[in-house]
């Protein structure tokens, strides 16, 4: 319970030692174990569909939002490293004010969750050596088809999962963003507010993360970076476990910190051993990723059309 209480409520090991009567060294030795015993088990809880009924049920979920092909949404939080070492805050302050470290994942069930990396990295960096998203690019998920209907009602295939995004990822087939500058009123500015709606999933899991555990909010307090990563994998696996609690009632990373440079901090030993995605000609994943987007408002419009259709 006093493990709970410091991830729930950021209750100071000073503060737990006078409500239990144990030494604040005991309790920093337990929470360490705890944290590093959850993050060995972490494949248990945080996991890629494993074969494709797993993976129809979450399709299933974005088809009927007509998002045909999505296998769920991605994008990145920065949590507050309150520890940080002097001789690596700058290379942490990001967008945000405040050193940080920034995280990936997929969907409020979290099926994916990359390494640590500083909070300067942006989308398009960390997505390159995001392992899971090289597992939907180069794994079985390519292979899955899909179907969409045209705007003359034509039934077409397509083939290879995607995952929807904000604007600040990089123009891939695998990655789908609304449109930046278009008209609310037109065929692309519905298909953006239809995305930008489905991808609030990711958005509320950030919130209830941090809202339930506090830590993240108030910010990690320890100078070590992998014990950072552990901190966040740990609320993560909570955090499955008691969504499938709920499910149940009702029914059922290696730390990558990039490339060290002269006077890096003392936590930084290594170079990362995440290679960067090698995805070929750049210019032709930009025309099948403005293609797949394409037929993607195609279906939608098609869908509300028929909808309007039926309800005259």
């Amino acid at each position: 319970m006093a493990r709970l209480h410091v991830l729930s409520l950021a209750i100071p090991f000073q503060a737990l030692s006078h409500n239990t009567n144990i030494s604040i060294s005991e309790h920093c030795k337990f929470f360490y174990t705890f944290i590093t015993k959850m993050h060995s088990v972490r494949d248990n809880y945080i996991y890629l569909p494993k074969n494709q009924q797993e993976l129809d049920e979450i399709m299933d979920r974005y088809k009927d939002m007509r998002l045909p092909g999505c296998g769920g949404s991605i994008d990145v939080v920065h949590v507050k490293w309150s520890q940080c070492p002097a001789g690596d805050a700058n290379r942490c302050k990001g967008k945000e004010s405040y050193p940080s470290m920034a995280w990936c994942d997929n969907t409020r069930k979290i099926i994916g969750i990359s390494s640590v990396q500083f909070g300067t990295r942006n989308d398009k960096h960390i997505v390159k050596i995001d392992e899971n998203v090289a597992k939907i690019r180069d794994g079985w998920f390519s292979q899955v088809q899909w179907e969409y209907n045209d705007m003359h009602d034509n039934v077409m295939t397509e083939t290879g999962v995607y995952l929807i995004c904000n604007g600040g990822y990089l123009h891939w087939p695998v990655l789908m963003c609304p449109y930046k500058h278009a008209s609310v009123a037109s065929r692309e500015g519905y298909f953006s507010t239809n995305v930008e709606g489905a991808r609030k999933d990711v958005e509320c899991t950030f919130g209830i993360l941090k809202k339930r555990w506090r830590i993240l909010d108030y910010g990690i307090c320890f100078c070590d970076i992998k014990v950072g990563n552990k901190f966040f994998v740990t609320c993560y696996i909570l955090h499955n476990m008691m969504l499938s609690e709920v499910q149940e009632d009702r029914v059922t990373p290696p730390v990558s910190c990039g490339i060290p440079t002269d006077g890096s901090g003392k936590w930084l030993e290594a170079a990362s051993d995440v290679p960067a995605a090698v995805m070929g000609n750049e210019r032709w994943l930009a025309a099948h990723w403005a293609k797949r987007r394409g037929a993607l408002v195609d279906h939608r419009h098609y869908v509300h059309r028929a909808k309007r259709l039926r309800h005259c």
